[in-house]
């Protein structure tokens, strides 16, 4: 597991060492070393959308830390919360992180 982490509502999320490298980093190779900046836009997000093709999933925007020429646009974190009820607690599982200029339209605002 790269990490575990909280988001805004105390929900749990993981992300597995398989996603990030499988589906992440081998097409998104500018992300590497950079899954701390993944976890803070799930802890600490700018805005959250529910994802407008998929329900069970919700998507963290966050601008982007990342240096030139990857500055300047937001980080999306993708997550699926299908699937991942325990008797503990409700989690989600990171499903891909990319880069947009802006949230996709038609995605309803869950917060702020």
């Amino acid at each position: 597991m790269i990490f575990r982490c909280l988001d805004h509502w105390g929900r749990a999320v993981i992300l597995t060492e398989r996603r990030w490298a499988e589906h992440v980093l081998s097409r998104r190779p500018y992300f590497a070393g950079h899954e701390e900046d993944v976890r803070d836009t799930i802890t600490d997000p700018a805005f959250v959308v529910y994802d407008i093709d998929y329900p069970s999933r919700e998507n963290y925007y966050r601008p982007s830390p990342l240096p030139y020429p990857y500055a300047g646009v937001l980080i999306k974190v993708v997550v699926d919360f299908r699937g991942r009820e325990s008797s503990l607690s409700p989690g989600g599982t990171m499903v891909t992180v990319y880069l947009t200029s802006g949230k996709k339209p038609g995605e309803e605002q869950r917060w702020p």
